[in-house]
């Protein structure tokens, strides 16, 4: 069975990506860990983490 992390992150931020690049960026390296965006170079909105 497979599971798809990012539909199981629960507090996840609305917008994920940077484009500033720094070398020690955490979030980079999760996103890469997790495979949660194809470019962290291009930041990009989330609307169904949005709640109401």
């Amino acid at each position: 069975m497979s599971v798809c992390i990012k539909d199981l992150i629960q507090n996840m931020n609305l917008v994920i990506g940077c484009n500033i690049g720094c070398s020690y960026c955490y979030a980079r390296n999760n996103c890469r860990r997790y495979h949660i965006t194809d470019d962290f170079s291009v930041p990009e909105f989330y609307p169904g983490k949005l709640r109401s």
